[in-house]
């Protein structure tokens, strides 16, 4: 029983279906001080021609205040560094998102073979030029 148990979670663990997403990052985020846009734009690393999906909740808690928005992107991966970018309008719920320290709940998926992921990553949020 063992064995088939070891050799399941091995099958698991080494199937390619869930190692498509190679890499995901986040290389900025920045808050318009006029419109209070949100964008947050990085790079990620999946199997050529795979559909790929990435959506996310940035939050600020400074408090009692928090700060919430969210957007997605889908784009056909190319098997390099593609870069994706999500644009999100001012926040609808709480206070508007503000230049500081942030976490982002990236949830991205492989549309193409079914994978899916989350993570939480940390990030600084910074005034749009």
């Amino acid at each position: 029983m063992k064995r088939l148990i070891s050799a399941i979670a091995l099958a698991l663990i080494c199937n390619p279906a869930f190692s498509e997403i190679k890499s995901l990052t986040i290389d900025s985020a920045t808050v318009s001080k006029s419109t209070k846009e949100i964008v947050i734009s990085g790079t990620v690393v999946c199997t050529p021609e795979h559909v790929f999906f990435i959506g996310g909740t940035l939050v600020q808690i400074k408090g009692p205040t928090y700060r919430v928005a969210g957007g997605s992107e889908l784009l056909t991966c190319t098997g390099g560094s593609d870069p994706w970018t999500i644009q999100s309008p001012p926040s609808t719920e709480g206070a508007p998102i503000m230049p500081g320290n942030a976490q982002f709940l990236a949830s991205d998926s492989d549309f193409t073979e079914g994978t899916f992921e989350q993570r939480m990553m940390k990030l600084v949020v910074h005034p749009a030029p």
